[in-house]
């Protein structure tokens, strides 16, 4: 049951991001761009996703020049109009988000205030953690590798026994920028809608991007090395896949068959018509918040297991 879910939704996923990308191809005002690069992020990024997911869209360009408004005002007009034809959801914020990163600033700007501020920070993670290029598949690959470069900066002085560290702690720092930004939202007024919106969100946190920040720290730590392709080929793979690659033995195993049946009930709850009214009753939060306590429970005893040597949990503490 849990494998065929999986599968399912990966076909699903899979088949909706191919036609998107056929469509998106024949924008016009895209033609020239072959600097630009659109992935989505979220479900689909996970290949997860369902009838009622969300398109959610980054643009990332690696050319010096950017796009010019008019052309960026004309391709926006046309991703929101096939976006209504193909029946996915409205774009969040009234299509707010719908903003061209520059490769360059993402590069400069990495670890400064203006990183948060800016959404860069939020753009390169979900690049490396959930993403899928639905244009500009080559700039896409340019892309990821270069901001992967920025973190392996010190690699071809220790290729022996590389701990990519300065990546580790920017996924540990997306985390918990996750779970702060999380605490910000709930100390706005609101009412019983709001209050079930924010035990969606919550629920989200400890199963989907819980899982998004850890399917790729317990690889890292599992091995003694790292190479810049390594993480290339990691970032490719979807979460849960990310984990099965480090999975060493029955045990470890044992906990992950466990820890994906948890996660095949976060995602049939996630994708319910009534998900709101369902998650306003007591009993059932009750449940969903319980599956998720022991799902932290399976991915943190996964993450101890996957840790070589004690000195090794260092390096995510200290």
């Amino acid at each position: 049951m849990t494998r065929d879910l999986l599968q399912e939704r990966k076909t699903f996923a899979s088949e909706r991001l191919d036609e998107l990308r056929r469509r998106i191809a024949s924008i016009k005002h895209l033609s020239q761009q072959q600097n630009l690069s659109i992935y989505v992020t979220g479900s689909y990024g996970r290949l997860e996703a369902h009838q009622r997911s969300d398109l959610d869209l980054f643009f990332v360009s690696d050319s010096s020049q950017g796009i010019d408004r008019t052309t960026k005002i004309l391709t926006d007009a046309e991703l929101i109009r096939l976006a209504q034809e193909m029946g996915f959801p409205p774009f969040s914020n009234d299509a707010q988000y719908l903003e061209i990163h520059s490769l360059l600033e993402m590069l400069e700007k990495l670890g400064s205030a203006e990183d948060d501020f800016r959404n860069l920070f939020t753009a390169r993670m979900l690049l490396l953690l959930e993403s899928r290029p639905v244009y500009g598949d080559e700039a896409y690959k340019r892309i990821l590798t270069r901001i992967i470069d920025a973190y392996f900066r010190d690699y071809h002085d220790h290729t022996g026994d590389f701990r990519p560290l300065f990546l580790v702690n920017d996924v540990l720092r997306f985390w918990k920028t996750l779970c702060l930004n999380y605490e910000n939202k709930r100390n706005r007024p609101e009412d019983r809608a709001q209050k079930n919106k924010h035990h969606l969100r919550n629920l989200k946190l400890k199963f989907s991007r819980l899982l998004i920040c850890f399917s790729t720290i317990i690889p890292l730590v599992s091995s003694r090395t790292s190479s810049p392709d390594d993480i290339l080929l990691l970032s490719q793979r979807a979460p849960l896949e990310r984990i099965a690659e480090a999975i060493r033995n029955e045990e470890q195993q044992a906990v992950y068959n466990d820890l994906c049946k948890l996660y095949c009930y976060f995602l049939e709850i996630a994708s319910r018509a009534d998900v709101l009214g369902w998650i306003s009753v007591t009993e059932n939060r009750r449940n969903a918040f319980g599956a998720a306590d022991n799902f932290g429970e399976k991915l943190f005893t996964l993450l101890k297991s996957s840790i070589g040597q004690p000195n090794d949990l260092r390096f995510l503490i200290i």
